[in-house]
Formats: C-alpha cells, sequence, structure tokens
C-alpha cells in the first residue's frame, strides 16, 4: 500500500473517529480539539512552590529546614494546582480516562513552563520517573509519570533511568484521606532495580500529581539507600 493511500486512510479514520465521538473544548465548550487553539495560547502556568512536607511557600518549592528531617526530597516544582482549571481536566481525562490525545496539550504547557522557570531548575544527571505497579499499569496502558519524564529529559538532555519499582499493589493515594495512612500505604511498595544507575547522581523524581508528597517521598529514600546524591522532584500538579 502506497504513502498516499494511507495517509487517506488515516485521514478517513479520523474524520470518522471525530464523527462518532467529537471532542469538546476543556475550556470554552467549542468542538474540535479537547483544547481550541484559543484557549490554548491563553493558558499560562504560574507555577506552585511549596514545601513538600507542610505545603508552605518557599523559595522555588524548596523544603523548610523542618520538613527535611522528614524526606529527601529537596525541592518541589510544580507547575499547576491540582483540582482547579484547564490543566487539571486535561490531566483527569489523560490519566483516568486514558485518552492520550490529551498528551500533546500537556507536553506543549510542560515545555512553556519549562522554558518560563528553567532558571528554578537543578543541574541533574538522570530523570526518575515515579513507577505504577504493573497491573494498574496494564489497565491504564502507560504511566504517566513516565510520559513526562520524556517530556522533560527532551528540554534538559538529562537520561531517563526507569529503575524504580513498585512491587506491592496498593489503593490509589486518592482514595485515602490521612496523611498518615497515604504514608503508610506506600511504606516499603518501591525497590531500585539499578543502583548503579542512579549512584552519585543528581535525580529528577518526576510525578504527574503530588498531594501529601508520601508518594515521591518514599521513592526518594529508595533512590537514597540506592546510593543516589541529591533528589528533586517535579509535578504536573500540585494538591
Amino acid at each position: 500500500m502506497g504513502k498516499n493511500m494511507i495517509g487517506i486512510l488515516d485521514q478517513a479514520v479520523k474524520i470518522a473517529a471525530n464523527a462518532l465521538f467529537p471532542l469538546f473544548c476543556v475550556a470554552c465548550g467549542a468542538e474540535g480539539a479537547w483544547l481550541c487553539s484559543g484557549c490554548s495560547g491563553e493558558v499560562v502556568l504560574q507555577g506552585v512552590f511549596t514545601c513538600i512536607g507542610c505545603r508552605r511557600d518557599t523559595p522555588g518549592g524548596s523544603t523548610c529546614e523542618r520538613c527535611r528531617k522528614h524526606t529527601p526530597v529537596e525541592q518541589l516544582i510544580a507547575a499547576d494546582r491540582y483540582g482547579v482549571g484547564v490543566t487539571s481536566e486535561l490531566v483527569r481525562l489523560w490519566k483516568y480516562k486514558s485518552l492520550r490525545s490529551a498528551e500533546p496539550f500537556l507536553q506543549s504547557f510542560v515545555r512553556r513552563f519549562f522554558e518560563s522557570r528553567r532558571a528554578l531548575f537543578p543541574e541533574i544527571a538522570a530523570i526518575v520517573p515515579v513507577p505504577l505497579h504493573l497491573r494498574r499499569e496494564c489497565e491504564r496502558g502507560f504511566n504517566q509519570a513516565e510520559a513526562l519524564s520524556g517530556i522533560l529529559g527532551t528540554f534538559t538532555g538529562a537520561e531517563v533511568a526507569n529503575v524504580l519499582e513498585r512491587h506491592r499493589y496498593t489503593l490509589p493515594q486518592v482514595k485515602i484521606a490521612e496523611k498518615k495512612d497515604r504514608e503508610k500505604n506506600m511504606s516499603g511498595v518501591f525497590r531500585c532495580r539499578d543502583a548503579d544507575a542512579v549512584r552519585g547522581k543528581d535525580i529528577l523524581l518526576v510525578d504527574d500529581v503530588v498531594t501529601s508528597g508520601a508518594t515521591i517521598t518514599q521513592c526518594a529514600r529508595t533512590l537514597r539507600e540506592s546510593g543516589a546524591g541529591r533528589i528533586f522532584g517535579f509535578s504536573l500538579l500540585r494538591g
């Protein structure tokens, strides 16, 4: 089959899909895409810069002195706030509805945020995504933190080291209200498959959403036990 015919068939499939399952802009409701060009241009992510532990505002999202006793994460940079606005709605479609067609918009947001806040990002040697349990990744079809890590790797030039493994299935953190119960739910969940890939290196840990910080803190502890250097965090959304 020639390239022209493949292109024609691909376009026909897209037209049929749009007719059967039309897309509507999550901001204004216009038909045609998850985010229309007009609304996309208006999205500006100001960032959320709070301590990963106590959630108080700190310079660049650095961890305050009191909370440094409880987490190896030195800084958490978040692009937007969880639960409000266009970004949260796109993440909901992407993450819980497995709609990969929302991903290019989020990729564009991350790129614009990184370019505007480049000075806040530390020098790192490797980017490590927070892993999903194999069962949940199969249900969802992809790991959203891994997708974000690939995007950041393109911008920073750092290698993506997919070395963490979630070897115990747990309840989703969003279903657990109390912070102490979230920490208990994450205890002993992760292990590092390749300590050599992180030993002595400064790491950027990546997740799509950080709320209590229990998940990313447990990942950081696992990396620190494996010999990693300084550990920083990035999340698309901060709860």
